[in-house]
């Protein structure tokens, strides 16, 4: 699942697990070059696949809790406590 942004996945990578049968789907909000072109076809056209039109924050408490995680991060930034949610690049995510 990648609802991030779509350079993150190495689609010919995702395209050649599924066929190969090493993932058995995939959920995508995003894609490379959304902003340019449509979807690649093979994963358009794939019924593992379901891309959606990145929409998967659009809910109003989503914001709010980003908000609220933003706010106390900085607060525990400012008092050198621990961040919560901090991205561990060595496991990727």
């Amino acid at each position: 699942m990648n609802v991030a942004r779509g350079e993150i996945i190495d689609e010919e990578a995702l395209i050649a697990a599924l066929a190969a049968g090493k993932l058995r789907g995939a959920a995508l909000d995003v894609y490379e070059g959304e902003f340019e072109h449509e979807p690649d076809r093979r994963l358009w056209d794939d019924e593992r696949i379901l891309i959606t039109p990145h929409i998967s924050g659009g809910s109003d408490m989503r914001q709010h809790r980003g908000i609220n995680l933003f706010c106390d991060n900085l607060r525990a930034c400012l008092d050198e406590r621990p961040l919560t949610n901090v991205v561990d690049w060595a496991n990727g995510y």
